[in-house]
């Protein structure tokens, strides 16, 4: 069983999101990485592939990357790279992690430990194509041009594909142990009250919060699993 923990500071927004049972989902140009999805840094597709592109192009005469046939290298590495930035900042993702006790995360995003975590089961259906596993690399990965082609061309069999591109951070951030569920636009991510396995407050999280959110979450049975953090004194590390 994959349980994944989502890190959310106790604010009319995590309200409204436990209310809808759902979580938002947003353009990657919202993330606080300036190298979210690879958006800023541009793909330079090396000639070999260029001149396949050029022959998918030809065996498919309707294709939207038509206009690239007759155009030089440097033309087509700069459009195509716009048109992957275009169609990323199309969709839409929320950011989960295997980790409900990492130190940091809950000091950036569940507000300095006045937050709380929810761990969700993602639905086996997810995990066959939006959710998507984050890869930290220290260098730009290879980009399969045929794969982008045949996805711009329709074939929704190549979605996963783009999506795993997209799902790429550097190796700065590998302590998220992060995983991605993406949407084609903005919006919430609905998960059915089961999914929801486990909950965990902030060291700091304070009563009246907690009375609020489990307000909200009152369809949880009486057994459900609820911890409340707390710092280990010998290793300052979070235990519950």
């Amino acid at each position: 069983m994959l349980i994944l923990y989502k890190y959310m500071p106790c604010n009319e927004f995590t309200f409204k999101a436990l209310a809808v049972r759902g979580l938002w989902c947003h353009n990657p140009r919202e993330m606080n990485d300036p190298s979210e999805c690879l958006d800023i840094l541009e793909r330079t597709l090396p000639v070999p592939e260029i001149v396949k592109l050029h022959e998918l192009i030809k065996s498919t005469p309707n294709s939207p990357l038509a206009m690239l046939a007759n155009l030089p290298n440097n033309q087509v590495n700069k459009i195509l790279s716009e048109s992957r930035k275009r169609m990323a900042n199309s969709f839409a993702f929320c950011s989960l992690s295997t980790k409900c006790d990492d130190v940091l995360m809950w000091s950036h995003y569940a507000n300095c430990h006045k937050g709380m975590v929810i761990g969700i089961e993602p639905d086996t259906d997810e995990a066959q194509d939006s959710l998507q596993k984050v890869e930290y690399l220290n260098h730009l990965p290879d980009w399969n041009v045929e794969e982008y082609f045949r996805f711009m061309n329709g074939e929704d069999e190549f979605r996963h594909i783009f999506l795993r591109d997209l799902s790429v951070k550097s190796k700065h951030w590998h302590q998220e142990s992060e995983y991605r569920i993406w949407r084609k636009q903005p919006g919430y991510w609905l998960y059915k009250e089961e999914q929801i396995k486990e909950v965990y407050f902030g060291v700091d999280c304070d009563l009246i919060t907690k009375k609020v959110v489990l307000e909200l979450l009152n369809f949880l049975p009486e057994n459900f699993p609820i911890y409340e953090m707390e710092i280990n004194k010998e290793t300052l590390d979070l235990t519950w």
